[in-house]
């Protein structure tokens, strides 16, 4: 039963008999929550009742609190406006309408959609129903599509979403940066094959697919920027359903692939590289092999032939073409990363002035080469090769910036690094050549500027560069203890200037494997027994002759296992063992791990084409006594003996 004031609320004084009892029974079924208020002498607002509806709604007893004030009641209100509202209305005020949200943490706690109205003078009333549900699920749909507005502003990829005929309706952010434009509105309404597309037709190849499948998974595409450039991108799309089942559109996301498929193409690059050195390293162990042959039988000629005989004028030119061929695989052993730097005294000057005479041949008419070289000695430790590396690198890259001819520059100077000077990679004070080579090319900008000497960056077509020349002086330089740097600007060419630590003045060239072959070589005294192991019977045979021509007794192996049979039956009598690393079979370095096991003591040389310091390595740290480089010299191999057997 409704509370009595409620019904006294309604009822007039001539009302019909039945009214009271019709109303109670309307008021008491109402399913929306329902309160009445009036005012006393003082103005104050006072609670007369409340209906079943609003006992369930709000899980209270309204008549607990009859006669009572507002406040005292529903204390939550004050601070609200609400009880001033109330006020008004009950001094014959206008109806009022509004929903009532109580949050906590952002949170819904209870919401009430509410309406208020004069019922006599002094006296009001407020129909309420609980709208939490509703009022809940709107604002996390609020907070929902504000999380996805932050979502979409700020991820990397591109969102989109577009109509059926292709135009777009929204973009994120990162559309109108990926594709050139100032902001997303500019956007809105372009066509998207019309304006964006490289290749029309691919469009066409996109809309198949999504057609048959209803949706596209990392479909590459290249798009053209406001600026007409290009960006490859990898989409994937698929259409957008409504309710009632029918296609409205279609959105997806755009990723940049650009610089993943050109670090891809590096990764190609450099993958061929790493095949390209492997297949170096393994020409390169047959080339020296053959030139040990030549160099061997050159070396027995000369000491064969009598000190007067001209035939020994064509020996030597033998024996130089040989040292040179030897010079050529090392040069492509260090290209190809299979060799490290040789620790021999190079003249900076001499080296420069071969490279000059190659440049003049292979530069371009157009272009004029000058070089300017100091007048003190320039030595430096390091590897011819790879000294020829840093200049030829230096004069193709200014050759490229001068496409239509111009001047290169090469000079060579000398300098002190002093404390107070700081270098790139805190290189040690002291003397220092300097190489500048400069041209009056294209120049480069400040940003490129700033990446040159990092692998795989280019300024160049993908067909006319790989980015590594310029890493590879860089990494030449600072291997050898120094530097490379760059002085450029657009429109006003580049001077490169690499820097290397000088060697003390009276330094004296001997690069290992190399000698003077206008000296007659003299045949040294040897004594014992030496097995020698290769699997060119070249080899085996001309170092055999030699040696016994020396004094000296030998074993042959071709192998090995053979190696192996031979030691066993006779360790006792073998003083050295000469020993091929690169042979099949069990090979260089089981073999050597054998030979000690059998024979602790025993002095082994080992020798290898391959130019892999670190196989050298671990032959030397499994007992190896030495190691020769091939092509050896006969001089080089009989001065290894005698330092090992002590004769």
């Amino acid at each position: 039963m409704p509370d009595k004031g409620l019904i006294d609320l309604f009822s007039a004084k001539n009302a019909h008999p039945d009214y009271e009892k019709k109303l109670s029974s309307i008021i008491e079924s109402l399913p929306l929550g329902m309160h009445s208020y009036q005012l006393d002498t003082e103005g104050n607002l006072i609670f007369i009742g409340g209906n079943p509806a609003a006992d369930k709604i709000l899980g209270i007893d309204h008549s607990k609190f009859i006669g009572k004030k507002i406040l005292e009641v529903f204390p939550s209100l004050e601070g609200t406006g609400i009880p001033e509202k109330y006020v008004s209305i009950a001094s014959s005020g206008l109806p009022w309408h509004s929903e009532q949200v109580d949050y906590n943490d952002d949170v819904v706690r209870g919401a009430f959609e509410v309406h208020a109205f004069n019922t006599s003078p002094g006296s009001m009333a407020a129909v309420f129903s609980d709208i939490t549900e509703r009022i809940s699920a709107a604002h996390e749909l609020r907070k929902s599509e504000k999380r996805f507005r932050e979502v979409i502003a700020n991820m990397q990829d591109v969102f989109y979403r577009a109509d059926l005929d292709g135009k777009i309706t929204m973009v994120s952010p990162s559309g109108a940066k990926l594709l050139g434009y100032e902001d997303v509105e500019e956007m809105i309404g372009l066509d998207i094959g019309a304006t964006f597309y490289a290749q029309p037709e691919k469009r066409k190849d996109f809309l198949d697919e999504l057609s048959r499948k209803g949706r596209v998974e990392n479909f590459e595409v290249a798009l053209k920027r406001k600026n007409g450039t290009i960006v490859l991108v990898s989409t994937s799309s698929h259409y957008i359903i409504a309710q009632d089942n029918s296609v409205v559109g279609v959105e997806g996301t755009l990723r940049d692939i650009t610089e993943h498929r050109r670090m891809e193409k590096q990764l190609l690059h450099a993958q061929k590289m790493e095949a390209v050195g492997t297949l170096a390293s393994g020409i390169a162990h047959d080339f020296n092999n053959i030139l040990q042959g030549i160099l061997s039988c050159s070396d027995y000629l000369s000491d064969r032939l009598p000190a007067d005989e001209k035939l020994r004028e064509t020996v030597s030119l033998i024996e130089a073409a040989a040292l040179r061929g030897a010079d050529l695989v090392r040069g492509l052993l260090s290209f190809s990363r299979q060799e490290g730097t040789l620790s021999s005294t190079v003249d900076f000057k001499i080296e420069l002035l071969k490279a000059k005479a190659l440049l003049d041949r292979l530069m371009p008419k157009m272009i004029k080469i000058e070089v300017a070289l100091c007048g003190e000695n320039v030595f430096v430790k390091g590897d011819p090769a790879q000294i020829e590396q840093i200049i030829l690198n230096l004069a193709t890259n200014a050759r490229d910036a001068m496409p239509k001819g111009g001047l290169l520059t090469i000079s060579l100077s000398t300098n002190i690094l002093s404390k107070e000077r700081t270098s790139p990679n805190g290189a040690a004070p002291g003397p220092y050549m300097a190489l500048v080579v400069s041209d009056n090319g294209i120049g480069i900008g400040e940003d490129a500027k700033n990446h040159i000497f990092e692998p795989f960056f280019t300024t160049k077509d993908s067909s006319e560069g790989t980015g590594l020349g310029l890493y590879v002086v860089y990494s030449i330089a600072k291997n050898l203890g120094g530097w490379a740097e760059c002085i450029s600007s657009i429109g006003n060419g580049s001077t490169f200037t690499v820097w290397i630590p000088l060697l003390g003045e009276n330094s004296i060239m001997q690069k290992e494997g190399s000698r003077d072959i206008s000296i007659v070589s003299r045949t040294p005294k040897l004594d014992g027994i030496a097995l020698i192991v290769d699997d060119d019977e070249i080899i085996r045979q001309i170092v055999s002759q030699m040696l016994e021509l020396c004094g000296m007794n030998t074993f042959l192996a071709e192998s090995g296992e053979r190696a192996i049979d031979i030691f066993s039956a006779r360790k006792d009598q073998i003083d050295i063992v000469i020993l091929d690393l690169g042979m099949p079979g069990m090979g260089g370095q089981a073999c050597l791990k054998e030979l000690i096991n059998l024979k602790p003591s025993v002095k082994v040389i080992v020798a290898s084409g391959y130019g892999d310091q670190s196989s050298t390595s671990i032959a030397l740290e499994n007992g190896a006594s030495a190691f020769l480089g091939k092509p050896y010299s006969f001089m080089a191999l009989t001065e290894k003996i005698s330092s090992l057997i002590g004769l």
